[in-house]
């Protein structure tokens, strides 16, 4: 099965780990940053920063774009959780 994915077959031909490691480190986040848990976020962004030599850029941007939010009155500065519900990205990533 694994010799059919050839994106999957490729990718550990070219560095897999680096791959494998920066999408989630990516998508926790980018989840974590928008549920206001800054502390969280910063520990994703720094295992980030460990998985591939590039995303360090990503992170500085992903807050500067967070500082930005956060300073910036309006709708998008108000609470995720008032919003939605707890844990929402936990079970989607269960399911």
């Amino acid at each position: 099965m694994y010799a059919l994915g050839w994106p999957l077959l490729d990718s550990s031909c070219n560095g897999f780990h680096e791959v494998a490691f920066a999408v989630p480190f990516t998508l926790l986040t980018l989840e974590r940053g928008l549920a206001h848990r800054y502390g969280a976020a910063a520990l994703w962004a720094a295992l980030l920063c460990t998985a591939k030599e590039d995303m360090g850029l990503v992170v500085g941007a992903y807050g500067l774009v967070l500082a930005v939010r956060a300073h910036r009155p309006g709708p998008d500065s108000t609470p995720v959780r008032e919003a939605v519900p707890e844990d929402v990205g936990v079970n989607l990533l269960l399911r």
